[in-house]
């Protein structure tokens, strides 16, 4: 009975030691797979993204035109006879000037009476009509625009009356004639619009021009006396007209390829399409625009407002920290051969046997990451520095050891780490777009390694 019980203590013993034993060796297994786990290098995923790059399509533009300043050479009190933006020809009538304006308050006297003509009514119908057309209620600024047009019209037409009328007026009066009717020097398109750059020129253009330090315009259509010498009026003598165009320097890179462009002036949403040049000024960068339309309707202008169309060019969207440089090797296009059971391309390179000597040719499969004009990139761990290669149909050998070097990312899709190739559009501090649809790159929802400096090419991900 002793004997028995001796046994089964020495049985249980047994079964609790081998029990401890594989606890223990779980034990030491999840250990050592932690202590590796946080050891191990951990590799972040990125997925590709497409993007716009129609991010930044507002510019600022200045207006250039051929000016001519005409001044008095008299003082006095001016009367226009021309509106704005009215085509004149040579030596015709633009403006009076009364030493005392002793005739114009006649004429504008209590008894003195005129009517309106129908082409009068017709005009003063036109101008309130394209203000009704395009007010809206953002535009509640517009209305003292409307004032000053009516005014002027109106003062226009009684100033025409009085030209008319002037001799029939002295001749019933007896009155000495004490204005002057003053000519067009030259044919071009009448403006009332003045400001500090009249005389502008394309050469004058430069970026600090934009901050408008300093800048001041006037309106010269005014009844008020005006001394010996002073501006009123001006005439632009050619009905073609430029718009420098200030860019930043990321539209300049993307749009300084273009022939034409399509712009939209936005103070009235009028989009053109016009042949462009590119230029760059000091520290600026700029867009020439050539008009040969639309002279009038910015007459009192001289900065316009442009949204410029982009294209929306579309890029992928990258971090930078992905981004790795690789050198490769460059072997001419024509070394190139297909591969024997495979669709890949693949080198030839001479061998000779070590013990006969006899000379072989031996198929060496490369991928290739990239190929320009003349050269095909390859990997450099696929053959030594200085090897000799073969081409079949010349019978020519080139020595590889041109080497050049290529900037990309390390595609993970697959499971193991890819090099492609990426071509810059834009860069930014954090991120870079990079452009879509080239051969050997990468694509919309590829997964690549978020830090390059933590990945091997060929290195298994999963």
């Amino acid at each position: 009975m002793a004997k028995k019980k001796r046994g089964g203590r020495s049985l249980a013993l047994s079964k609790l030691n081998i029990g401890i034993v594989i606890f223990l060796v779980f034990l030491l297994f999840l250990g050592v797979h932690l202590i590796q786990y946080l050891t191990k290098t951990h590799l972040s995923i990125y997925e590709v993204q497409a993007v716009s790059l129609a991010q930044n399509d507002q510019a600022e533009a200045v207006i250039v035109r051929e000016e001519q300043t005409v001044q008095t050479d008299r003082a006095g009190y001016v009367n226009y006879y021309q509106k704005s933006g009215t085509r004149v020809k040579k030596n015709e009538t633009v403006y009076s000037i009364d030493d005392n304006r002793s005739i114009y308050d006649m004429i504008s006297g209590e008894d003195a009476s005129y009517t309106l003509s129908d082409s009068d009514t017709l005009a003063i119908k036109q101008i309130i009509s394209e203000f009704h057309d395009d007010y809206g209620n953002v535009q509640y600024s517009e209305i003292y625009r409307l004032s000053e047009q009516l005014t002027a019209k109106i003062k226009n037409i009684s100033d025409s009356f009085l030209l008319e009328h002037l001799n029939e007026i002295l001749s019933q009066t007896g009155a000495d004639s004490s204005l002057t009717v003053c000519r067009a020097p030259s044919s071009g398109v009448v403006s009332y619009f003045s400001d500090t750059l009249d005389g502008l020129t394309i050469s004058d253009v430069t970026p600090e021009l934009f901050e408008r330090k300093n800048y001041q315009e006037e309106n010269l259509f005014s009844t008020e006396l005006k001394e010996n010498g002073s501006l009123v009026y001006k005439l632009l003598t050619n009905e073609n007209w430029t718009l420098m165009i200030l860019l930043s320097e990321q539209q300049y890179e993307q749009i300084s390829d273009y022939s034409r462009l399509r712009f939209c002036i936005n103070k009235d949403k009028l989009w053109v399409t016009q042949d462009v040049t590119f230029l760059k000024i000091g520290s600026g960068y700029f867009a020439r625009i050539d008009m040969n339309q639309y002279l009038v309707r910015y007459l009192d202008e001289r900065f316009l407002d442009i949204t410029l169309d982009m294209q929306a060019e579309a890029g992928l969207k990258i971090p930078n920290t992905a981004i790795v440089e690789k050198e490769f090797y460059m072997v001419p296009a024509s070394y190139f051969t297909q591969g024997g059971n495979s669709d890949g391309y693949g080198l030839v390179v001479p061998v000779y046997d070590s013990k006969t000597g006899e000379l072989a040719y031996e198929l060496v499969e490369t991928e290739i990451y990239y190929q320009d004009e003349q050269y095909y990139y390859i990997d450099t761990s696929v053959l030594p520095y200085g090897t000799f290669i073969y081409n079949p149909t010349t019978e020519e050998q080139f020595q590889v050891s041109l080497v050049g070097r290529l900037e990309g990312v390390y595609c993970v899709n697959k499971g193991y780490a890819q090099f492609r190739r990426i071509e810059h559009l834009y860069d930014g501090e954090e991120y870079c777009i990079v452009k879509e649809g080239i051969p050997l790159s990468i694509s919309e929802h590829d997964h690549i390694a978020l830090d390059a400096t933590k990945i091997d090419e060929a290195q298994t991900i999963y």
